[in-house]
């Protein structure tokens, strides 16, 4: 897409033989690689300094999967870890979203609702929300018992 803020100008495939699906040459992966990347580093510094979109590191998150991805389909393997690194990103911020979501007020509730069936988009959504929903109880648990402690 013209508006995606990381792109690659290194084509994984020969571009006059598109049908031809040999393996991708380990410089070329390499060089494509490293464009991405830093791309991705400096888009995500940027983004997570901007406080007044919080939702633009999610959405250079999701756009770099995208990417990934198709270099992966074409056999660029050492985009892996980096796939890898991007779906452990995407959780987080999901798992951000979803406290986010259980501490808002009662009335932004339907809102943040509506918004958690978008990200419930894969197999660990539902552990996000388990691991957060504990993280909150565990987190309340020790408040209670340190305000306890501090009132005897």
């Amino acid at each position: 897409m013209k508006d995606d803020p990381i792109h690659c100008s290194i084509l994984p495939f020969n571009p006059f033989d598109y049908w031809d699906r040999s393996p991708v040459d380990p410089a070329i992966q390499r060089d494509a690689f490293d464009e991405v990347f830093e791309q991705l580093w400096d888009c995500l510094n940027a983004a997570y300094r901007n406080r007044e979109d919080r939702w633009q590191a999610v959405k250079i998150i999701i756009q770099a999967e995208r990417l990934v991805a198709e270099y992966m389909e074409f056999g660029c393997d050492s985009f892996l870890p980096l796939q890898e690194v991007l779906h452990d990103l995407f959780r987080v911020e999901r798992r951000l979203f979803i406290r986010r979501a259980l501490l808002c007020r009662e009335q932004d509730r339907p809102t943040y609702k509506e918004a958690l069936k978008k990200w419930d988009c894969d197999a660990d959504a539902a552990d996000d929300f388990r691991v957060v929903e504990r993280h909150l109880s565990e987190g309340r648990a020790l408040f209670e018992d340190l305000r306890q402690r501090c009132k005897a």
